[in-house]
């Protein structure tokens, strides 16, 4: 095996610890510009997290901070690992995908598990004990409309949308999803 078949990627979830004497905005400025510099020594991919109401500021918003990374960075893949699927709508999920793959060249990849922290659960109105089915709904409610979206794009001519050159180059402007870890199946249900 050579370095070649090897891919490097940094995980990041944001935190920024109480009592640091950084402020948010700061500390989200030098984490974007850690990543502009893992890309340019070869880091070949960045992954993000989600969580709510913590007190260190985990990631509550990383299709937001995908989108920043995506713009200051060429060639790094950027991924959510993970994504809270049960606390989210499935079809703004799928629309934040898409337009987070268009956005970065098709450098996104969407990864969704399924939570464990019960209050935000709570306060998304959704209940702990429903997290299975309710991921199991939203990955397949995002793959249906992810393939939907695939082909709209393709049919229309190239010189339309910078999503269009893509796919005529072929090039699939869909995410290609983040496998959940038991299945090679990107769009199988992930086990209860």
């Amino acid at each position: 095996m050579s370095t070649s078949d090897v891919s490097f990627g940094l995980w990041y979830d944001f935190r920024n610890p109480p009592g640091n004497s950084r402020g948010f905005g700061d500390f989200y400025r030098a984490t974007l510009d850690q990543i502009v510099w893992a890309e340019s020594i070869g880091i070949d991919s960045v992954w993000l997290t989600e969580h709510h109401f913590m007190e260190d500021g985990y990631t509550p918003s990383p299709f937001l901070l995908a989108s920043a990374i995506g713009d200051r960075t060429t060639t790094m893949r950027i991924g959510t690992n993970l994504v809270v699927s049960p606390l989210h709508n499935p079809i703004r999920l799928a629309e934040d995908s898409a337009t987070l793959s268009l956005l970065t060249g098709g450098r996104f990849s969407l990864g969704v598990g399924q939570g464990y922290w019960e209050p935000e659960f709570e306060a998304f109105g959704r209940r702990l004990i429903n997290r299975p089915s309710l991921l199991e709904e939203g990955v397949e409610i995002v793959a249906s409309l992810l393939v939907r979206v695939g082909r709209t794009i393709r049919r229309q001519a190239p010189a339309q949308t910078r999503a269009a050159r893509h796919a005529h180059a072929g090039d699939d402007p869909r995410p290609p999803g983040r496998r959940d870890g038991r299945s090679g199946d990107r769009t199988s249900r992930t086990h209860r």
